[in-house]
């Protein structure tokens, strides 16, 4: 996913409500360190658009938010993977 409705198209297809980036965040807790790690590029795409954001923060149990920032302060989030394409 690198274009802005690429990311859109993602959310679009997931359950409405908490199952949806619940289901991405879940990912963060995978033994898998890649699995972990694109749990993390996703959810940081999904929470650069403006409707991510409302959504990132209102549907993401305390829990998970709080791995993903341990985890993308971790990561260096300056990477070319983690570019949005409008």
């Amino acid at each position: 996913m690198k274009s802005e409705d690429e990311i859109i198209e993602v959310m679009a297809q997931l359950p409405r409500y908490r199952e949806g980036l619940h289901l991405i965040g879940m990912g963060l807790f995978s033994s898998n360190e890649e699995i972990s790690n694109k749990a993390v590029e996703v959810l940081y795409k999904v929470q650069q658009l403006r409707v991510g954001k409302e959504i990132f923060f209102s549907h993401l149990n305390i829990n998970i938010q709080q791995v993903y920032f341990k985890r993308a302060s971790v990561i260096a989030l300056g990477s070319s993977s983690f570019a949005i394409s409008k």
